[in-house]
């Protein structure tokens, strides 16, 4: 400061003046990125923290808030804390599953109370092998398969089909497939079970056997079943006559009326059914006829 003084006698004064500038918020939060990337094992425990996200303010003192404030697909499996850690909810009742969603886009927002920004973060579901396979066509496996199949069908005959599926992906839905018991019966890559060889109604009259299809996940599962096959009879061996001590001669006395036969004759046949089994004598030396217990033989 100047006083009005002549140039000679004029006085002046100083002294220093601080300017405080005070703080407005006039700066929006920024995140870090606009993008983040996240994945999770569809069996993960709760809480697990999938991704840290950062924002920053310019201003000072700026006090930032985190949330979440779009899911897609809609849940409520995901949270977000006040240090941008976003979490899997340990109080949602949903549940991840690859099988059934297997991606989700959040949309987090940070906010100084004024002004606000947002980011995206993309989460990934990790497949894991929790799904058994499943049979197609045989239920769940719990109930033994009967099948029948004549005793002349040919090696190579379908049996069956157990071709099954299994909901996961890669290893965890690929499958082998295999039989227990049984050296009569094979199984294809698809699940096909035919005849491994000839089948004989008289040596066994029906077959057990086990199909086992299994998944090569970590750890493996696996669906089995149980089949009864049952072997049906086919006309395939021809009645055979057995006669007594005697000999193939039948004995009778001649002269009588009525002659009875000197041996037994028996008949069997491998395919059972003896009741449709009919049996005819020639007989050399006529006229004779057969009745059921006895040879007689009309003479003069």
């Amino acid at each position: 400061a100047t006083d009005g003084g002549s140039p000679l006698t004029q006085r002046q004064s100083h002294a220093i003046a601080t300017v405080t500038v005070n703080n407005v918020n006039d700066n929006e939060p920024v995140f870090g990125t606009q993008e983040y990337n996240a994945s999770v094992s569809e069996l993960a425990s709760r809480p697990t923290t999938l991704t840290q996200v950062t924002a920053t303010d310019a201003d000072q003192l700026a006090s930032l808030t985190y949330s979440i404030i779009d899911v897609t697909p809609a849940t409520g499996l995901f949270e977000i804390d006040q240090q941008g850690r976003v979490l899997l909810s340990e109080t949602s009742a949903d549940a991840l599953d690859f099988e059934a969603v297997r991606d989700y886009t959040l949309l987090l927002e940070a906010s100084d109370g004024l002004f606000n920004t947002t980011a995206q973060v993309y989460i990934t579901v990790n497949d894991e092998n929790d799904n058994a396979p499943t049979f197609n066509l045989l239920g769940s496996g719990a109930t033994p398969i009967s099948r029948s199949m004549p005793e002349n069908a040919p090696p190579g005959t379908v049996v069956l089909d157990a071709g099954a599926s299994d909901p996961d992906s890669g290893a965890n839905a690929q499958l082998t497939y295999s039989v227990l018991g049984s050296s009569f019966v094979e199984i294809a890559n698809n699940g096909t079970v035919t005849l491994a060889k000839s089948i004989d109604h008289e040596a066994m009259a029906s077959h057990i056997f086990t199909v086992v299809v299994r998944d090569l996940g970590t750890p493996s599962r696996n669906v089995t079943v149980d089949v009864v096959l049952s072997i049906l009879d086919v006309n395939d061996n021809p009645p055979v006559i057995h006669l007594g001590s005697g000999g193939d001669t039948v004995v009778y006395v001649e002269g009588n009326a009525s002659l009875p036969i000197a041996q037994d004759i028996t008949v069997s046949d491998r395919d059972g059914a003896l009741d449709l089994v009919r049996l005819s004598i020639r007989l050399d030396q006529p006229p004779c006829r057969l009745t059921r217990y006895a040879l007689q033989r009309a003479c003069n």
